[in-house]
């Protein structure tokens, strides 16, 4: 990792360096200086954050600011550390980034994002100041909490957590809508380039996942893990949202040609023509498949706590325990006065439950 206070220490020698002195003592005392500003800064900010830690006050900066030579010196750098101490969020969350991450995950990439994104921003800084702040930076040269490359975001100061953590969502939310919702794709998008990975799905289809750098291989697999649905009841959420499709325009709508469109409660409902294919909105496992007055409904798991139930279908094609995958028919639109319609024309209720909490469909769906 390249430090900045150590390239500009090493730049600036030449010129602070006494005429009088050896070559050899020359190059000596650049040596220490170059390698030893960077040294304190870090060793200071550890400092800062153990005090912070501890409930300690900490009162090394004015001392090793005095000590240290002007070029070395990185104020803004210390003050950060101090100001975010703020917004503490516990030991495991000192400066309340985790809390941030979440929350612009759900708020800027789409509902129900927050978890995955501060994966996400785990992989890429581990939320560790030193990278925070900009004193170490990848060797491709991305600097902050969410590694962002200087080229690409030059008007984004990089290393406020707030203002990267911003940055990053916005690309993340503009990935999800350029690659039809598929979260897979736009991380890796997120970590080789949106155009890298448009141009392997063009080449590749639906392999396109082979052709990925090992680099990208390993960051999918460190936030995502295996790319089926994980149904592991009673074990938290562990897997990607919908199974690697997270949240904010990740559902196919069901219903291909719909006649209307009503909110009922926490539920959608859409109006169609009797014997229309009804398809699933995402990959899932097939969890059950009710009966209901005329009609049947269907539970699919999509991993990390996350189910839809579509009511009011007939001639069901598929059985619990099934695995089915996005668009896949699962039967055909039941009609009648079972379906809360008449003639030939029937009534889909959709429904959303995270960890058995409903919620409105609609941030969810893919429009067209």
């Amino acid at each position: 990792m390249r430090v900045d206070g150590a390239d500009a220490a090493a730049r600036q020698a030449p010129e602070r360096a006494a005429p009088e002195r050896a070559p050899t003592q020359q190059f000596t005392a650049v040596l220490a200086q170059a390698l030893g500003a960077p040294r304190t800064q870090i060793a200071e900010l550890r400092d800062a954050i153990a005090a912070i830690r501890d409930g300690r006050a900490w009162n090394g900066a004015a001392a090793s600011a005095a000590a240290a030579p002007p070029e070395a010196t990185d104020a803004g750098y210390r003050e950060q550390a101090l100001s975010w101490s703020a917004g503490a969020g516990g030991a495991g969350d000192p400066f309340g980034w985790r809390a941030l991450t979440r929350k612009l995950g759900d708020g800027v990439v789409a509902p129900g994002f927050g978890e995955l994104f501060e994966r996400q921003i785990q992989q890429e800084s581990g939320y560790d100041p030193a990278v925070v702040f900009g004193q170490r930076r990848s060797s491709a040269g991305a600097e902050g909490i969410a590694q962002l490359m200087p080229q690409f975001y030059p008007n984004v100061r990089r290393t406020d957590p707030e203002a990267a953590l911003r940055a990053g969502a916005e690309t993340m939310r503009h990935n999800l809508a350029a690659l039809d919702g598929d979260v897979r794709k736009a991380l890796a998008a997120y970590n080789s380039g949106l155009g890298h990975v448009q141009t392997l799905v063009r080449a590749h289809g639906a392999q396109w996942e082979r052709a990925l750098p090992a680099e990208t291989k390993q960051y999918l697999a460190a936030i995502l893990g295996d790319q089926a649905p994980k149904v592991r009841p009673g074990a938290g959420v562990s897997a990607a949202v919908f199974g690697g499709r997270g949240g904010g325009g990740v559902l196919v709508p069901p219903l291909g040609t719909v006649l209307a469109e009503r909110v009922s409660g926490e539920a959608l409902q859409w109006l169609g023509g009797a014997g229309s294919a009804v398809l699933a909105p995402a990959d899932a496992v097939v969890s059950a498949v009710r009966g209901e007055a005329g009609a049947q409904r269907v539970v699919l798991d999509h991993g990390g706590e996350w189910q839809t139930v579509l009511g009011g279908l007939a001639e069901v094609a598929v059985i619990a325990g099934e695995r089915v995958a996005r668009s896949q028919q699962l039967g055909v639109l039941a009609a009648g006065p079972a379906s809360g319609a008449g003639g030939g024309q029937g009534l889909l209720e959709l429904s959303v439950l995270v960890g058995g909490a409903p919620r409105d469909p609609r941030p969810y769906l893919l429009r067209a």
